[in-house]
């Protein structure tokens, strides 16, 4: 006798893996394969720097960031800003650290 298979949209449910499960396990394996080769090939290498190696950013609040120009102050640096890249500060009377501000922004 001939047994039919009735394919009802429970196989997952019966235990039983079906074609597409086995193919996504089969590309998950082989991703994981993948991606222990990337990790060795990039942990094989020791790194050079180290963060207490890094010098420090020199912050000079009278440089423009976006030229480089320098400055007589950070005030000046503000206005030549202003008028060349109309680059300006909004409410900058409540600004307490201007000169950080200027550093931090290069």
């Amino acid at each position: 006798q001939e047994q039919r298979l009735v394919r009802d949209g429970t196989d997952h449910l019966k235990g039983g893996k079906s074609s597409k499960s086995k193919k996504k396990q089969q590309r998950q394996q082989s991703e994981k394969k993948e991606e222990e080769k990337v990790d060795e090939s990039t942990n094989s290498a020791p790194m050079d720097v180290s963060p207490e190696d890094e010098p420090e950013p020199v912050i000079d609040p009278n440089e423009c960031p976006f030229d480089g120009t320098i400055h007589d102050s950070p005030s000046s640096n503000l206005k030549y800003m202003k008028e060349k890249f109309s680059f300006f500060l909004p409410d900058k009377e409540y600004c307490v650290d201007m000169k950080g501000l200027l550093g931090y922004c290069n």
